[in-house]
């Protein structure tokens, strides 16, 4: 029995324990960790996610035994606060947690009964870039009138809620002492009628929200955001908004309509629901006086039954089922009724209201929500921007109901199963109420044009306050029979149209127009239509050409003439005037036909300009003459041209860059020079040649004698040629001092000093060494061995040639004559150079030769003596 017992405590107590550990390990729910969270601590070591937690707290969970440990949603808090640390922690609220955790973390997560929810922490645009958008008011912002942006500047929207964070950046970052100074310019005044004082800086958070949606002006950007705002606080921070606050701050909207241009009131608040209207609601006299000021209500129409259950399709809330308030429901950002939204006939307007991201309190600086509450100041925002444009056009003020019924015939249509809604489209709604034409300006052809050009080019602008749709040109002839009509779209501001129409008819007049249509249908004409007359008779000078030289005295003249088509021409007359405006020549001569073409021929009696011109005229008694004359300068002049260098005869060494230099005077401009040379043109400066100056032309010049002068040509074709002159250009010589060979040389060092030179001039080859045979010889070296001597007979040959000549074809150093012991010297030669140089020169070989005989003989003579001496 005692065992028993003891195995039965055992069993209990393991079973208490199995339940308790079934208890803690299985109260987790399946799935409350996201699969994006796991996916992202895979890569990142530690992440931030949002904690939702639960609390109901009940039995559900687990099994039951573990409530018995559980701990409330607070309790979890601070735990994990103080497992994962205080420093992680990023915003804490009532029934979540923003916290940054690691893997390690996360099981701890996993094992709290009251998490319910662990996911990524949401990363959101800033800015109400899906529903400015969606309204259109973003594209509303860049229209002008006067030169000023629609945007809502100058006006001023009431927010009556639960205050402003005036120190918010995006709604005028001021402090708390420069709001209470009234220095802040976004939000320039507002009161709290909550606590009784000026200072209405919101605690809770919605009215910051919606705030933003109606007027925000910075990294968020609300509908209007270059109204102000006017700051109403007459909700507590739990979220209750007493009638009489709620009264005070109408009236306080009404008191102060002109001060701060107060134009609408916003109002995201209510309560109850009302299938009809509720004019009998304790706040209706102060909504129907701001009404009779003028001031439109806007009243979100609620959500479910005071924020609880779905959105009804036959009731809305109080007050904004008041008559005169305009009501607004919500959709989502896909123009679908949202799920929450209240809505019934009294509902006109609707606007997005769902995920609708503004500036908020907590320290990310804003925040998402969805509600009736949101869409109402889409459409406060709305109003406030339609004002602004009535004033700026200088339009009458609209009733708050006309403006409601605006902003309903402009928006899209949303379908329901209770009435039909518009959600707000706010670019449209400012284009309907756009009363102005566009003005329209015709430039060119001015009115009455009168031309020949068969070819017309018609030209007009545009403008218009908003913005510009479409165009037409319209062209009428006779009995206003369209000729043309050309219709384009076009966008903006301005515009500005061209076309060309070719193919007119002679003699036709015509009108024309440009019409211009901007995007509400109104249009636009130029104040009047203007002609264009396309002349009965077209005339074409011919020829000469406008402006022609000419440097015959007979000159040819022509004209073509055409008529319209029901008249022939009759005649056609030449007309010449002179420099003095004189007239010198009228020729008249009959024609036929719709078209000719005129000749006539005139003599010209003296140079200078002249001007002509040519006249017809039809069967009609059209007559028609060329609209300017054209001119004709008659030169007869050739150009005169002297020649400044270089001189006649120059003499130059060497192939070479010359400059030759000269003067040309005519009595008219020229068209340029040429260098002939050898009589051909070789260079010239038709781009530079300077009348009545000096000018150059430069150009290479080869070794030889050349002839040479300058040609002219003025713009009458006059041809003047100069004088010609001589130059001589001669090759430069120098003095050849290479050795010979061991096989041609005469001897050694001595022998090469007696050589002759080698090279030769123009007039030959160079002197060589005296010979056996007493000859000159000139160009080659002579070789001993061809002479047939022995080697001592060459040895007194080389002392005969070291007495030799030193005489080459042109220069012969005087220094080398000396040394070779020959008296005639290069300056006796070149004495001699000219017409006698070669009679010189074989005067000179002669006297050389017997000399050179004459030394031969002798040393033979000597020698044959020495030879019979020894023989004795």
């Amino acid at each position: 029995m005692g065992k028993s017992r003891f195995y039965l405590g055992i069993t209990v107590v393991l079973l208490v324990l199995s339940l308790f550990v079934i208890g803690v390990y299985g109260s987790g729910e399946e799935g409350k960790v996201d699969l994006e969270v796991y996916e992202d601590l895979a890569d990142e070591e530690e992440i931030t996610v949002r904690i939702e937690f639960d609390e109901s707290n009940d039995l559900r969970k687990g099994f039951g035994i573990s409530s018995i440990f559980s701990e409330d949603v607070e309790e979890t808090k601070e735990s994990l606060i103080s497992q994962i640390g205080e420093e992680d922690v990023i915003y804490e609220s009532e029934n979540e947690l923003y916290i940054n955790i690691s893997l390690d973390e996360l099981e701890i997560l996993e094992r709290k009964e009251n998490v319910e929810k662990v996911e990524l922490e949401g990363v959101r645009e800033l800015f109400l870039k899906d529903t400015v958008k969606l309204t259109n008011a973003s594209k509303t912002w860049s229209l002008q009138v006067l030169g000023t942006n629609i945007t809502g500047l100058g006006q001023s929207v009431c927010i009556i809620d639960s205050g402003v964070n005036y120190t918010h950046p995006d709604l005028g970052g001021c402090s708390e002492e420069t709001f209470l100074a009234g220095n802040c310019s976004k939000v320039p005044a507002g009161y709290d009628f909550v606590n009784g004082d000026s200072n209405p800086m919101d605690d809770k958070g919605h009215g910051t929200h919606v705030s933003g949606i109606a007027a925000a002006n910075g990294d968020i950007i609300g509908i209007a955001p270059g109204a102000k705002i006017i700051s109403l606080k007459v909700c507590s921070s739990f979220g209750s908004c007493s009638d009489s606050a709620i009264s005070s701050a109408i009236n306080f909207c009404i008191e102060n309509r002109s001060k701060y241009n107060i134009s609408v009131i916003s109002m995201s608040l209510g309560s109850g629901l009302f299938e009809e209207s509720c004019d009998s609601d304790p706040l209706a006299d102060e909504i129907d006086e701001a009404v009779r000021n003028n001031i439109s209500v806007v009243i979100s129409s609620g959500n479910g039954l005071n924020n609880v259950g779905p959105g009804r399709t036959g009731e809305i809330a109080a007050p904004a089922c008041v008559t005169n308030a305009i009501a607004v429901s919500a959709t989502d950002k896909n123009d679908n009724i949202a799920s929450y939204a209240d809505r019934n006939s009294l509902v006109k307007l609707m606007a997005p209201g769902t995920q609708i991201d503004s500036t908020y309190l907590n320290s990310a600086g804003h925040a998402t929500a969805s509600g009736t509450s949101m869409s109402a100041p889409h459409v406060a925002g709305a109003i406030v921007i339609l004002n602004q444009f009535l004033s700026l056009s200088g339009q009458i003020s609209k009733t708050p109901g006309e403006l409601e019924d605006t902003l309903d015939s402009t928006g899209f249509v949303i379908l329901d199963s209770v009435a039909n809604y518009s959600r707000i489209n706010i670019y449209d709604a400012v284009i309907s109420l756009d009363n102005t034409n566009p003005v329209v300006s015709l430039q060119s052809p001015e009115n009455d044009t009168l031309s020949s050009e068969l070819g017309q080019s018609f030209r007009c602008n545009a403008t218009d306050d908003l913005s510009l749709k479409s165009r037409t040109f319209y062209l009428w002839g006779e009995n206003e029979t369209i000729v043309n009509e050309t219709y384009e779209n076009t966008v903006g501001t301005e515009d500005s149209f061209e076309i060309n129409i070719s193919d007119l008819t002679l003699g036709e007049r015509y009108e024309w127009n440009c019409l211009y249509t901007d995007e509400n249908g109104n249009k636009g004409l130029g104040e009047n239509n203007f002609s264009i007359t396309i002349e009965s008779i077209l005339i074409n000078l011919l020829s000469p050409v406008n402006g022609a030289h000419v440097k015959d005295d007979e000159v040819n003249f022509t004209c073509d003439f055409e008529s319209e088509e029901k008249y022939a021409l009759v005649n056609s007359t030449l007309y010449i005037w002179n420099d003095n405006n004189t007239l010198i020549y009228e020729k008249t001569k009959n024609v036929s036909g719709k078209q000719n073409s005129t000749e006539f021929n005139y003599t010209l009696t003296g140079e200078g300009e002249h001007e002509w011109n040519c006249l017809a005229e039809n069967n009609n008694s059209d007559i028609r003459r060329e609209q300017s004359n054209y001119s004709l300068i008659s030169d007869f002049v050739v150009p005169s041209i002297k020649l400044n260098s270089p001189s006649d005869w120059s003499n130059y060494t060497g192939e070479q860059v010359i400059s030759f230099e000269f003067n040309v005077t005519d009595n008219f401009d020229l068209v340029g020079c040429n260098l002939i040379l050898n009589n051909d043109s070789v260079e010239g400066n038709a781009s530079s040649v300077l009348t009545n100056d000096s000018n150059k032309v430069d150009y290479s010049v080869s070794v030889g004698i050349h002839e040479w002068s300058v040609n002219c040509t003025d713009l009458s074709g006059n041809v003047g040629n100069s004088t010609s002159r001589f130059l001589n250009v001669t090759e430069i010589v120098t003095e050849d001092s290479s050795d010979s060979g061991e096989d041609t040389s005469l001897g050694g060092d001595e022998d090469r000093d007696a050589g002759g030179g080698s090279s030769g001039g123009s007039s030959g080859g160079g002197g060589g060494g005296g010979s056996s045979s007493g000859s000159v010889v000139t160009g080659n070296t002579v070789n001993s061995e061809e002479n047939g001597t022995e080697t001592e007979e060459a040895e007194r040959e080389d002392e005969i040639s070291g007495a030799g000549t030193g005489i080459t074809g042109n220069v012969v150093s005087s220094e080398e004559s000396e040394r070779k012991g020959f008296g005639i010297t290069g300056a006796v030669v070149a004495e001699l150079a000219g017409d006698y140089a070669f009679p010189a020169m074989i005067i000179i070989a002669l006297v050389v030769v017997g000399y050179v005989s004459y030394l031969f003989w002798k040393k033979r003579k000597a020698k044959i003596n020495s030879d019979e001496v020894q023989k004795l």
